[in-house]
This record gives C-alpha cells, sequence and structure tokens, in this order.
C-alpha cells in the first residue's frame, strides 16, 4: 500500500479482540486475516498475494505485480520476526478495552508501513481496537532519506514537486516546513502529535 501511495481505512482485529473480528467472520465467511475491502469496486477478499496482485492491477500503474511481489511466501519470516522485535505489539487485544466503546470519529496516522517508530504506533492502535484512517507517506525521492532531523541532503527540505509530500507539509505545519512520522490527528479530541512515543503515552491515557 505504501508502494502505491494508497490511504485506506483500518479496523483492527487483534486476537481476542471483539470490536470488528466478527464483521469479518459475517461478511467473508471465515475469520482470516488480512481481509480486504474495496468500496470503489465493490470487492472483498483474503490471501496476502490475491489482494497484492488486485491492488497492482487496479492502482499500479501498469497494472501487473512486479515480480519482487508475485511469489510472497506462505510464511512470510522477515515480518514475523519484526513483529517479534517489535514486543509482538498489536498481536492481542489489551483486556482493559474490551467494553469500551469505539471514538465517534475515526483518527488520522500518516507513515510509512515501513517506518519501525510508525509500526509501534500502529501496533498500539490495534491493541487497543482503535480504528484509523492510514495516510501513508511514501518517500519519493532521495532528498527524503533519512529522518526528519537528520537528512541525507543538508539544507532546506524540499519535496517532489507535484508529489504527495508536497501536499502534506502544510497539513503538518512543521516549522522546518518539512514531513515528520508518525503523525496522529484525533478528531474526537483535536490532539495533534509527533513522536511515537508521545503518541503511544496519548493513545493509552485516553483509549487504554
Amino acid at each position: 500500500m505504501t508502494l502505491l501511495n494508497l490511504d485506506y481505512e483500518v479496523y483492527p482485529c487483534p486476537k481476542g479482540g471483539t470490536k470488528y473480528r466478527q464483521f469479518v467472520k459475517e461478511n467473508g465467511g471465515k475469520l482470516r486475516f488480512p481481509y480486504f475491502v474495496d468500496e470503489n469496486t465493490g470487492t472483498a477478499m483474503y490471501e496476502s498475494v490475491a489482494i497484492i496482485d488486485y491492488l497492482f492491477k487496479h492502482y499500479g500503474k501498469s497494472g501487473k505485480t512486479p515480480k519482487k511481489y508475485a511469489h510472497y511466501p506462505k510464511y512470510p519470516v522477515v515480518a514475523l520476526v519484526g513483529t517479534v522485535i517489535n514486543g509482538a505489539r498489536g498481536v492481542r487485544v489489551n483486556p482493559k478495552i474490551v467494553d469500551r466503546d469505539e471514538p465517534e470519529k475515526l483518527l488520522n496516522l500518516w507513515g510509512f508501513e515501513a517506518s519501525p517508530y510508525t509500526r509501534i504506533v500502529r501496533g498500539v492502535l490495534t491493541e487497543l481496537e482503535i480504528p484509523f484512517v492510514f495516510h501513508n507517506v511514501a518517500k519519493e525521492c532521495w532528498q527524503d532519506q533519512g529522518p526528519a532531523a537528520l537528512r541525507l541532503k543538508p539544507g532546506k527540505y524540499v519535496p517532489l514537486t507535484g508529489g504527495k509530500r508536497e501536499k502534506i507539509v502544510p497539513v503538518m505545519g512543521r516549522v522546518k516546513q518539512d514531513i515528520q512520522v508518525p503523525y496522529l490527528e484525533d478528531p474526537n479530541t483535536g490532539a495533534q502529535l509527533f513522536e511515537s512515543e508521545a503518541i503511544v503515552d496519548y493513545l493509552n491515557k485516553h483509549y487504554g
């Protein structure tokens, strides 16, 4: 999804969760993940490989799945290792929130899927069963390489002209006029936060 720069809604279904797992079973027929729904075409499906093929077919430039993504391993070892390193965050529901109502409005999270800091926040959102819109902020040129505080290219940050990041700079409203992820906005409280540690503290305080 980051490669295609697609934004999407996430309805977390951790083990032991009670808010959205039943929807998957009732609408898909089985309790298996990921479960993907595209309201633009009325498509709903399981299986990572099938979903990847679908995304490239409908949202890729060529309509074909690149070879490196065409044969996704049955057991994604690298992804599993990442989950372990991350302390298995996002695998199981936080038992304290089982009876908590879902937020009135979806939260908004900006990041990209390979970002370790964004992954921490996504894990906590999953544990707390908080639905959110994930805004992908893919790196679009070599000037985007490196963290916000230490870009490989010194000087003022200049996003790709006409790119998605150029449109997001004013959304984040940073003094340096650059991009930093993860970035969270909660329309339910008006909160706007950078830094994974601050975001996690906020989520646990308000929704934990």
